[in-house]
């Protein structure tokens, strides 16, 4: 009877807009805990608790953290994990719960063609090619030849100049010998005939290459990880499909397979331990951190 009249006032407080930050505060005094002994269980630090229990998600970095903290601190506490999502996202509805991505990601997506674009170019080349056929079937004003007077001139043709030039034509046509005709010749083409023979027959057959079948296993990436604390942790494939996307906790070992090049996100990256493609261990790129999230890829191990 005690833990159903328990849920049932948990249930009340909910619904009477009792912030999650203040039922998380009053399950942790009556369950006579510290904030110490909180961030001590959940390997959390003693300033998130705080937070929480304030209220200020805001200053606890992406919204995808805060669900992540939500989560474990309700279930220490034998709390109702949905319920207390539900009162945080219907209390805070301007928060963001897209996956982390970097700035490059974004700049991206403002050059991607969206259909009022496509319109707009559309329209724009469909109006260039109506001028430019208007334009072409407009009637060309020819000039007309100089005459003087405005009147063409009329030359009488002179006899004797065409007799000669009819002299000329003639004569040269009865000097044009007739093409000779030269005959095949039957051995020339008996010996070309056989060449081609011969080449058809050292032609060779297409080589038929067999797949590879070493290529095809390095394709595919096996990535382990092991943490010592919470960390928000998001896994894809080289075809954007989800692997993992969750929060890792204290000596939490997560094994994925995937085609490479595996996209992968650490939002603490302190609290991993150590990860290994392959089974063989693997360098963190140190350089691509930004704070505490850690952003790389994973291509295939030669």
């Amino acid at each position: 009877m005690t833990k159903d009249i328990k849920k049932n006032q948990e249930t009340n407080d909910l619904n009477n807009e009792v912030s999650c930050g203040k039922l998380l505060s009053s399950e942790r005094q009556a369950k006579d805990l510290s904030i110490k002994d909180v961030a001590r269980e959940l390997r959390i630090d003693s300033s998130i608790i705080k937070k929480l229990e304030n209220n200020e998600f805001q200053l606890i970095e992406a919204p995808v953290f805060v669900k992540g903290y939500l989560r474990q601190y309700a279930g220490l506490l034998g709390l109702k994990i949905d319920m207390v999502i539900d009162s945080y996202e219907k209390n805070h509805p301007d928060q963001s719960y897209k996956p982390i991505v970097n700035e490059a990601e974004e700049q991206i997506r403002k050059y991607v063609l969206t259909p009022k674009l496509i319109f707009i170019a559309t329209s724009v080349l469909v109006i260039f090619l109506m001028g430019w056929v208007i334009f072409s079937t407009l009637p060309q004003d020819n000039p007309l030849p100089a005459t003087s007077n405005n009147q063409a001139v009329y030359e009488e043709p002179n006899p004797v100049v065409e007799e000669i030039v009819e002299e000329e034509i003639i004569e040269s046509a009865s000097e044009i010998d007739e093409p000779e005709i030269i005959e095949p010749n039957p051995v020339v083409e008996e010996i070309v005939e056989e060449e081609i023979i011969e080449s058809a027959s050292e032609i060779d057959e297409p080589e038929i290459i067999e797949p590879n079948p070493v290529v095809e296993e390095i394709a595919e990436v096996k990535l382990k990880v092991n943490y010592n604390g919470a960390c928000w942790t998001e896994i894809y494939d080289a075809f954007g499909n989800v692997l993992f996307y969750d929060l890792g906790n204290n000596d939490q070992d997560v094994i994925v397979s995937g085609v490479a090049p595996l996209d992968v996100l650490f939002g603490a990256i302190d609290q991993v331990n150590n990860i290994k493609v392959d089974d063989q261990d693997f360098a963190l790129p140190i350089t691509s951190r930004r704070g505490s999230v850690l952003r790389f890829e994973i291509a295939t191990l030669e």
